[in-house]
């Protein structure tokens, strides 16, 4: 990855909305105050120690830019159409376009028109490849008595865009059918001339060679025409024109005449109907080759298709059925059911990055075989089942593991200093979070709002069973039982140790005399606070383990894709109330990171917390808002209620939390031990 993606992924204090935990729509009160009440903690008078003092000027640099430029109507209009590119740029609102809907949308015009150029980049080597086969007859197949194989093609395209207007192009085609085989190659080039004129060219090598020549005219908006003139080795000239409409209703005509050679010569005519959910088509064809065919593909979903196909004519009849699918942005699935006068048939095809394969598969050469047919319906929906669910999603899966792998090892480094200064600015807050909490706690059991445990980003690896969760809540509350048989230990430090070998020692989950010995260690000898034990003991695990020398960071594992924010939210909660909003990501906030940058899963922010005498639990996306109270389930099971009362405890310093009842749900309430 280039240097411009690597600044992009880890510009996160762009988000200026998520730094001042305000809405899009917020008015300049609403930004005046978030900044005082947050500059209240950040500012670097309000700290003496050097160390907290220099953490205090990184973050309110922070702070102070996202407030500069939200308090500025003009540079927060264009912050709101350009982002902080427009603003590094020097953009201006222009007095044409004095609306910002019209700037965002020329924007996303914008957008969009490099992507279609990159895709299109991108995607000019174009493969077809199919291979048919008859199983009509397994056995005779199978004992070479019948061909299995019975025709295979290939088709390549290279396209070389030389300057804006040219295009050289290079297509080669093999095909073999009843033991016999033929190829061409097509030499091309294309020309924009105008913006309403273009002009084709090919020459083909091959049994038959030939020349074309092609020229398209847009006649008017709504109007296009082409004349193509060709010359064949043995057939002479040819001529064909073509006029295409685009009609009310979202609907287009085309109109073809081939003029020659005789062999070739017909009309043909064809109309397509564009909904929100379908594609709707039908060709008539007249001539050498007549038929006539409909076509209907209508969208169940973003990503789901199903089609229905018929066509009658010179060659027969038949009606094809089938689904497809989309797995991600370049790879899409179909698989469909033929029958008609030649037999019955089913196809798959892949497409993959520009490639397509498809696999004719004919079960019979007689329309009316009930095997077959039975066969033909019921294979490709299992055929779609297994390939989907056991090929193709491990495959997305896998590759999409090991490229979030590469750009963990690419980025760990950045990764990990991401996350130190997040730890850097929930250290600042995490003493007004603990005041905050005890005065929360000290509502019950009618009120209160204390978060027991919080974390952002890819919660999976953080919540699974025997995961860091468990294994901090399974350390504090050996810790505490220890605790409860000796003479002379502070129940805080404790359970601060606990969460602290809980996280940087698996094996503390599992043996609770490991987990008590680390806790009595800690409360012997303690030379730091309970919020430096807390913070950076159980962050240290989290985040990469923080300052280490340059040999140590080449030896040190991955930093774990996730983040415990449970300090940074509490800080937020005022009056019992707690709200992040909507459309806002909250990696961008104070005392957030995001610990898994290029990654295209969503992140989610897990949060369990405590309100009067009841503990929830409630996950929620990235951009989605979240109110507490009021979001989330009750936690009734007691074992778990127990554990995150004990990691809430640890994180704030609250053991009263573990020496008063808290029922789950009704059950009967964990206390201390």
């Amino acid at each position: 990855m280039d240097q411009s993606n690597s600044e992009h992924i880890f510009d996160d204090s762009a988000e200026y909305y998520a730094v001042l935990n305000i809405p899009r729509d917020a008015s300049d009160e609403d930004v005046r105050r978030a900044y005082r009440n947050l500059a209240q903690v950040y500012h670097p008078d309000k700290h003496t120690d050097p160390e907290q003092k220099k953490r205090a000027e990184e973050a309110f640099n922070r702070l102070q830019e996202s407030y500069e430029v939200l308090s500025d109507p003009n540079r927060r209009q264009i912050y709101d159409v350009y982002g902080k590119e427009g603003l590094a740029a020097g953009f201006e609102l222009g007095t044409k376009l004095d609306s910002v809907d019209d700037l965002k949308a020329k924007w996303e015009e914008f957008k969009k028109k490099q992507e279609a150029e990159r895709a299109e980049l991108l995607s000019n080597h174009r493969g077809v490849y199919m291979c048919r086969l008859d199983l009509s007859d397994p056995r005779a197949s199978l004992a070479g008595k019948r061909p299995l194989f019975r025709a295979a093609t290939v088709t390549n395209a290279i396209e070389a865009p030389v300057g804006e207007s040219d295009v050289f192009y290079l297509q080669g085609v093999a095909a073999l059918r009843a033991n016999a085989g033929a190829g061409s190659l097509i030499f091309g080039y294309r020309r924009v001339l105008s913006q309403h004129d273009s002009l084709d060219a090919n020459a083909v090598l091959g049994a038959r060679p030939s020349v074309t020549l092609t020229s398209t005219r847009q006649l008017t908006p709504f109007t296009t025409a082409s004349l193509t003139t060709s010359y064949t080795v043995g057939q002479g000239t040819g001529m064909q024109v073509s006029t295409t409409r685009h009609l009310p209703y979202n609907m287009q005509a085309t109109l073809g005449w081939v003029v020659g050679p005789p062999a070739a010569s017909g009309i043909s005519f064809s109309v397509t109907k564009r909904g929100a959910k379908y594609l709707a088509s039908g060709k008539l064809e007249l001539g050498a080759a007549t038929s006539l065919s409909a076509k209907l593909i209508y969208h169940v979903s973003p990503s789901v298709h199903v089609r229905a196909i018929a066509r009658a004519g010179n060659m027969g009849i038949d009606v094809e059925l089938g689904a497809g699918r989309k797995w991600g942005r370049n790879t899409a699935g179909y698989i469909g059911s033929v029958v008609g006068l030649q037999g019955v048939a089913v196809k798959g095809r892949l497409v993959r990055g520009g490639q397509t394969f498809e696999v004719p598969v004919t079960l019979s050469n007689q329309y009316s075989d009930y095997k077959a047919l039975a066969a033909a319906y019921v294979l490709p929906p299992l055929a779609y089942v297994v390939v989907s669910r056991y090929v193709v999603r491990p495959l997305v899966r896998w590759q999409r593991q090991k490229r979030e792998r590469q750009l963990q090892q690419q980025h760990a480094d950045a990764v990990r200093e991401s996350l130190q200064k997040a730890f850097s600015e929930r250290s600042l807050i995490e003493p007004v979070a603990r005041r905050k909490a005890r005065s929360e706690a000290a509502k019950r059991p009618t009120g209160g709002l204390v978060v027991l445990d919080a974390v952002y980003g890819k919660v999976e690896e953080y919540l699974a069973e025997g995961g860091p969760q468990q294994r901090a809540a399974a350390a504090a509350a050996a810790a505490v039982a220890a605790a409860s048989t000796a003479e002379g230990l502070d129940l805080t430090a404790v359970l601060a140790a606990a969460a602290a070998a809980a996280t940087t020692s698996p094996a503390a989950a599992g043996s609770g005399e490991a987990a008590a010995a680390a806790a009595t260690d800690a409360s012997a000898d303690r030379s730091s606070s309970h919020g430096e034990a807390s913070a950076s003991g159980r962050d240290a695990g989290r985040d990469g383990g923080g300052a280490a020398t340059a040999a140590d960071d080449a030896a040190a594992p991955l930093p774990p894709q996730w983040l415990s924010v449970t300090a940074a939210l509490q800080y937020q909660v005022a009056d019992s109330k707690l709200t992040l909003h909507p459309g806002v990501p909250k990696k961008n906030q104070m005392g957030f990171a995001d610990p898994s940058p290029g990654s295209t899963e969503t992140r989610l922010l897990y949060v369990s917390y405590m309100y009067g005498t009841k503990v929830y639990e409630v996950t929620v996306d990235d951009t989605d808002g979240l109110q507490l109270p009021g979001a989330g389930e009750v936690v009734s099971e007691q074992a778990k209620v127990r554990g995150l009362v004990h990691l809430g405890a640890a994180v704030h310093g609250l053991a009263e939390l573990l020496l008063q009842p808290v029922p789950a749900g009704g059950d009967a309430t964990p206390r201390s031990g």
